[in-house]
């Protein structure tokens, strides 16, 4: 039997984002920021789980590529190389996702920082947070 999370949820029994990148049996990954915890990916990899939490979890960049790049000071073309650009958002990898409205496929950092690192039993704890698990058949290699 391997095991995926159903559900995960806050100490105020809110639900926390899970997006599952990986297979049953794969380790959680938590993504957290300054303001707490954005979201759980399950996934083989931290690389992975990062990805999946560029594509899925960080939150949209609110503003349009033109005021972007006023705010960096430069012309549009040259943000990829900007270092201002680079400490403020990223590219989503897999372009824009279902919920971002301005549908450019930048997302914003948290210049305070974010974190994301394996949630083991003990994080689990430690963050107060509640995981419904869903038991799932292994399924035989032929």
């Amino acid at each position: 039997m391997n095991t995926t999370p159903k559900s995960i949820r806050n100490e105020f029994d809110h639900p926390v984002k899970l997006y599952i990148e990986g297979i049953p049996g794969d380790p959680l990954w938590t993504l957290r920021d300054s303001m707490g915890i954005v979201g759980v990916v399950q996934s083989a990899t931290w690389g992975d789980a990062y990805s999946a939490a560029e594509d899925e979890l960080f939150p949209e960049a609110g503003e349009t590529w033109e005021e972007i790049a006023k705010e960096c000071e430069c012309p549009a073309e040259d943000l990829v190389d900007d270092v201002v650009f680079n400490e403020n958002y990223g590219f989503r990898p897999n372009g824009a996702n279902a919920t971002d409205v301005l549908r450019h496929g930048l997302y914003a950092k948290d210049l305070n920082g974010e974190r994301m690192e394996e949630l083991t039993p003990e994080l689990a704890v430690l963050l107060r947070l509640s995981i419904e698990w869903e038991e799932t058949e292994e399924e035989d290699e032929a």
